[in-house]
């Protein structure tokens, strides 16, 4: 595939894109990194839950401007939250404290957001719908690797004309490689694997 291309002295996409500032450094464990959960996207954990919950949640967010959430909240390794509406990423540390809300008014999130590393990445879909007067609805998507720190991107690669289903849809990162899915054949959903 064309994100798994070789670009710069067999370093892949992810690695040439988002630097080599932490070689030698351990990736951070993060608790909850995409939809579903890691790679077997079983929603699994390898802890147990406590025997005794509080009877309330330690925090809540309220949705003031009841934005449509799609997605699993994303957990990292210092165990602050990512809520992802169709246009907007907030980051809450542990104690529910909001640390920055990532907006762009042109994002379309349909693609659930992923931990990797020291990035959230995030692919929105901006849409192209007609072309020369034909309705061709082309979905461009572009991929997004936000700073965890600051919410601020690091760097962003449009990715060209694909066919996608409307419908909410998972990426999975691994190996510094993103996966996800695409239309082909079908008339909605995905039924091919972009890598």
């Amino acid at each position: 595939g064309w994100l798994a291309d070789e670009t710069i002295s067999g370093m892949s996409l992810l690695q040439s894109m988002q630097g080599r500032s932490h070689a030698g450094k351990a990736p951070p464990k993060h608790l909850w990194t995409n939809r579903a959960n890691g790679r077997a996207a079983s929603s699994s954990v390898s802890y147990t839950a406590l025997a005794d919950l509080p009877a309330t949640p330690s925090w809540t967010w309220a949705n003031e401007m009841g934005e449509q959430v799609r997605h699993s909240p994303l957990i990292d390794a210092d165990k602050s939250v990512y809520i992802c509406t169709t246009s907007r990423i907030r980051k809450f540390d542990a104690d529910g404290r909001a640390l920055w809300t990532r907006h762009d008014p042109l994002w379309s999130i349909r693609t659930a957001p992923a931990l990797y590393n020291r990035s959230l990445y995030v692919l929105t879909d901006g849409f192209e719908p007609y072309v020369d007067g034909v309705d061709k609805k082309h979905v461009l998507p572009t991929l997004t690797a936000l700073a965890l720190d600051s919410g601020k991107a690091s760097w962003s690669r449009p990715l060209g004309e694909l066919h996608r289903g409307l419908d909410a849809q998972g990426m999975l990162i691994s190996d510094d490689k993103v996966i996800f899915g695409r239309r082909e054949y079908v008339l909605d959903g995905t039924d091919t694997v972009v890598v």
